[in-house]
């Protein structure tokens, strides 16, 4: 495997981490080079024009270029998860989650 190969699955696999992170970290101007998680919460908001943001992987500068950056400053994302559907809080519940059988599968 060539050293490039592993540079970009390693960078991709620690942000990636990051990105999802349930921690309040204000990223400052990092917010205008990566994806943080301060951003990539936004991407997963229940109000999907807020959703519909922050795509990069690692990142941010395409959002920059085509206008799908988002981070308001005067608010922070209040709900994220999945329209109509409740995900579980705890680790457990969220493991075994996709495992769950809904109820039109019933």
């Amino acid at each position: 495997m060539s050293e490039i190969t592993i540079l970009i699955i390693s960078l991709s696999s620690i942000t990636g981490f990051l990105e999802h992170v349930n921690i309040d970290i204000k990223a400052g101007w990092l917010n205008y080079i990566f994806n943080t998680c301060q951003l990539h919460r936004w991407h997963h908001s229940k109000v999907v024009l807020e959703s519909n943001k922050n795509y990069g992987k690692i990142l941010i500068i395409w959002d920059l270029i085509f206008g799908s950056y988002f981070l308001p400053k005067d608010r922070e994302v209040e709900e994220v998860g999945i329209i109509r559907e409740d995900v579980p809080i705890d680790f457990k519940s969220q493991q075994a989650y996709p495992f769950r059988k809904k109820s039109s599968e019933v």
